[in-house]
């Protein structure tokens, strides 16, 4: 008997390929259940919404996708560290995963996508109804199927709508980071570097600046104060190395306005320095965060702290052992301007769109600067295709993956990254130094009693107060509550999630126990997780 012959399956360019979305909804997150979803959502404009409702969804949903004979691509918002792990049985080779998620897997002709890499923010803050989770439950959700699956959609279609704005006006992207890269090379175009470069600059890249300068309990007029944009205000106001020559020189000596001899007019330059300082300059500690009360010792700076630090008198007899100047420098105040330009704009018309891409590539572009290629690795999903590979995860009841060190060498300028990371230090040293009382600060935030600086609400790079209030409880690094008699203003509680009282309690003696209801889903061994952690309580007294 003849067969017909295959249908043949319609290819176009990456690029080109249609959009899709999909979606799970699973058992409502409960601590120590493992959830299992229920129902699948797909949309695309050319296929409209498609449900599938049942324990058999993932399978039923994997199905449909392979039935479509035009290759797309499939998007699920963080699908990486969760929907794509029910479908991991279905999942084929090449697999792009990035800090433990599924950035990009194939499935047949179609390639599937986490949408968070590219738009790194929960889908409620774009558009996103709510719904009764309690709904969601086995006993209950046959009733409110109706209810589920109208929810189920809108996440679909409302996905699919920011996804769909973002290709069209940046083209096929895999992340933020690297869309924004791209973006500002465009503008503002720069050499790549190499191993050897980053090797001799890296040392002197250092993250924000996160201090608790007294914990416990205070009373007192406190306020908060942050800069509006730092990164971007920096990136376009100060001038930052790039390119691959540099001036070098030993043992020179500095002036009191931080000039070098023989480079007094270098707009920039990093410096190995030994001096005596007051909290001016990072040392990275072995297994911890950075530490910036070494008070005398051998420091990598940039001149933007450098000088923020002898203007303060934060550093004194200070001697310059190597100094390094680059022959070029670049400011990307275009790229800054036209993407606070489009924030603007996109916030007076409505377009929360608009409005979103312009903060995520004004806030993405110069932490890319320093990727370091020695922590990227290809993936494999089943048995390998040689032995270069090693295990990555590996479970009886799952799929096993593989992954061996990349041979790419992406190397941006790990140097241009220092310089934009140091001089927001920098900012942040000036203004710590014209506070008054500094209890606490963070990277482009301070909490003090009152900072002695010109405010500004909206201008870039101005200070503004953000919150006030007459008691603080600060924990330590990332874990305060202030509040203004019995009202809240601002919180933060880093890796759990705790309330103003509990953090009051934390800083009164009490320890808190915290559990995370949602799993956390990896590909490393145990892959489906439940944290839980208890805080010790710190009695301080009060203030």
């Amino acid at each position: 008997m003849l067969q017909k012959p295959p249908r043949k399956r319609k290819t176009k360019s990456v690029a080109n390929r249609p959009i899709a979305t999909i979606d799970f909804e699973t058992d409502p997150f409960l601590y120590g259940r493992e959830p299992r979803p229920f129902c699948a959502g797909f949309y695309s404009l050319e296929k409209g919404f498609h449900e599938f409702w049942g324990a058999d969804c993932v399978a039923r949903l994997c199905e449909f996708i392979g039935g479509l004979s035009e290759a797309h691509t499939i998007y699920a918002h963080n699908g990486g560290k969760f929907d794509f792990h029910f479908m991991l049985e279905f999942l084929e080779n090449p697999v792009k995963i990035i800090s433990s998620r599924i950035a990009a897997v194939k499935m047949g002709i179609h390639e599937l996508r986490d949408s968070y890499c590219i738009i790194p923010i929960p889908l409620s803050a774009y558009e996103k109804d709510s719904i009764d989770y309690r709904l969601l439950e086995a006993d209950k959700r046959d009733a409110n199927r109706a209810e589920i699956i109208a929810y189920l959609k809108k996440d679909c279609t409302a996905l699919f709508d920011i996804v769909s704005r973002f290709v069209d006006r940046f083209g096929l992207q895999l992340t933020i980071g690297g869309t924004a890269i791209k973006t500002l090379r465009g503008i503002h175009p720069f050499d790549s570097t190499s191993k050897w470069h980053d090797e001799k600059f890296r040392p002197y890249y250092f993250g924000g600046r996160v201090e608790a300068f007294k914990t416990g309990i205070h009373k007192g007029e406190f306020k908060v104060y942050d800069v509006n944009s730092m990164y971007p205000f920096v990136m376009s106001e100060m001038q930052h190395p790039t390119g691959k020559r540099y001036q070098t020189g030993y043992q020179r000596i500095i002036d009191k306005r931080g000039r070098i001899a023989g480079f007094a007019d270098a707009p920039f330059y990093f410096a190995k320095i030994e001096c005596e300082q007051m909290g001016a300059f990072p040392v990275r500690m072995k297994d911890a965060p950075l530490n910036f009360e070494i008070p005398r010792g051998v420091f990598h700076v940039t001149s933007h702290e450098l000088k923020a630090a002898i203007e303060t008198g934060r550093a004194w007899n200070v001697k310059v052992l190597e100094v390094m100047v680059p022959e070029e420098t670049i400011s990307f105040r275009e790229y800054v301007a036209r993407f606070m330009e489009e924030k603007i704009s996109a916030k007076a018309r409505g377009d929360k769109a608009g409005e979103i891409f312009a903060k995520l590539l004004l806030n993405s572009a110069y932490g890319k600067f320093a990727q370091n290629p020695a922590h990227y690795f290809d993936y494999w999903i089943g048995e390998p295709p040689n032995e270069e590979y090693e295990v990555y995860s590996a479970d009886i009841d799952s799929i096993d993956i593989w992954r061996k060190p990349s041979e790419r060498e992406a190397f941006y300028d790990v140097a241009t990254a220092a310089s934009i990371t140091g001089g927001a230090r920098s900012v942040l040293m000036r203004a710590l130094s014209n506070s008054v009382n500094p209890l606490y600060c963070d990277t482009d935030s301070i909490i003090c009693s009152q900072l002695e600086d010109t405010l500004h609400q909206t201008e870039l790079g101005g200070w503004k107060l953000e919150a006030e209030g007459n008691e603080i409880a600060i924990a330590g690094k990332k874990m305060y509550a202030l509040r203004e008699g019995s009202h809240y203003v601002k919180t933060a509680s880093k890796g759990v999630v705790l309330s103003g009282p509990e953090i009051f309690a934390l800083c009164s003696g009490k320890s808190q126990h915290w559990k995370n209801e949602a799993p956390s889903f990896s590909l490393g061994k145990n892959r489906v997780k439940f944290v839980e952690r208890t805080i010790a309580g710190k009695n301080s007294g009060v203030e």
